[in-house]
């Protein structure tokens, strides 16, 4: 297989700390570059971590999963949950991250990482999440007006993913809503040593 094409295996872990914390996460195995698989793998474990930050028990469980959005062309893009329940609340608290990573030298994305800095790439997908906004017709708990170069995304095979938490924009009922933008309507925006670039080029 070429290093361009590098694919992960993915084997499940699970975090029990406590008989109230039951948090399932992925880690890679399979790379040629061990040291780069130990850091991806550790990067792993400390997003999953974060996502209930000691939480559990004294009226607290915790569940957590995980999502595979992209593993191809050397290309990890993960997406984890974690759901919150205090006893006696109404409802629970979903929480979620993600980690974008090269699986050939373990480079961590950011959004900002993507795309050319000139290129006006948060005003023009601000525009693009405002328009689906429209186009749901969701519900909205304060005005949306633009992301920020720390977004939380992911990214699949053909798209760029922009989520927001639980009440960052819209009520509980909505979940956490994302915002699926493709690939080719941010093609001029993007670097070209961007994985966005790697993912659109056959």
């Amino acid at each position: 297989m070429r290093e361009d094409e590098l694919v992960a295996t993915i084997v499940e872990r699970r975090t029990q700390q406590s008989p109230c914390v039951d948090i399932v996460y992925p880690q890679v195995e399979g790379l040629p570059n061990k040291k780069v698989q130990r850091e991806i793998n550790q990067l792993i474990e400390k997003q999953a971590n974060k996502l209930f930050a000691g939480e559990g028990c004294d009226g607290v469980t915790v569940t957590g999963n995980y999502a595979v959005k992209l593993n191809q062309k050397s290309l990890l893009s993960i997406r984890l949950e974690a759901y919150l329940y205090r006893q006696g609340a109404a409802h629970g608290m979903t929480l979620a991250n993600s980690l974008t990573v090269d699986l050939k030298t373990g480079k961590v994305y950011g959004l900002k990482d993507l795309f050319k800095s000139n290129s006006h790439y948060i005003y023009k997908i601000s525009e693009m999440i405002k328009a689906q906004i429209k186009e749901r017709d969701l519900p909205l708990l304060r005005e949306f007006n633009r992301i920020t170069d720390r977004q939380d995304f992911y990214l699949t095979k053909d798209a760029l993913v922009i989520y927001f938490q639980i009440y960052d924009y819209t009520p509980y009922v909505v979940g956490i809503p994302e915002f699926v933008i493709p690939l080719r309507r941010v093609e001029r925006l993007a670097k070209e040593d961007s994985p966005i670039q790697r993912l659109l080029a056959r």
